[in-house]
């Protein structure tokens, strides 16, 4: 929003003084738990993975794959992380 000012209401960011909406305020886990809920398991994971990788013209990420980048994060229903591999690399359990 460059130069401006907002503030957060509930689960919105607004722009301060005023009731124009910003933004939302929902991390990513969440986002992808809503898509779950919302799309099924199938099509949340294309739109947080394969979508933007397509989008930057990447095909070495958004896929599980021999030779693609393995940046993994395991969540649970609730959103909660139990599991990150960075490149392969377990970096979080629990």
């Amino acid at each position: 929003l460059g130069a401006t000012s907002t503030e957060q209401r509930g689960g919105t960011a607004v722009v301060a003084g005023s009731t124009v909406i910003a933004g939302g305020l929902t991390d990513l886990a969440a986002g992808f738990i809503n898509a779950v809920r919302l799309a099924g398991i199938e099509r949340a994971v294309q739109l947080a993975s394969v979508t933007p990788a397509r989008a930057l013209r990447r095909d070495d990420i958004g896929t599980l794959a021999a030779g693609a980048r393995a940046d993994v994060v395991l969540v649970d229903s609730a959103g909660a992380v139990h599991h990150v591999w960075q490149d392969g690399i377990e970096v979080q359990h629990g």
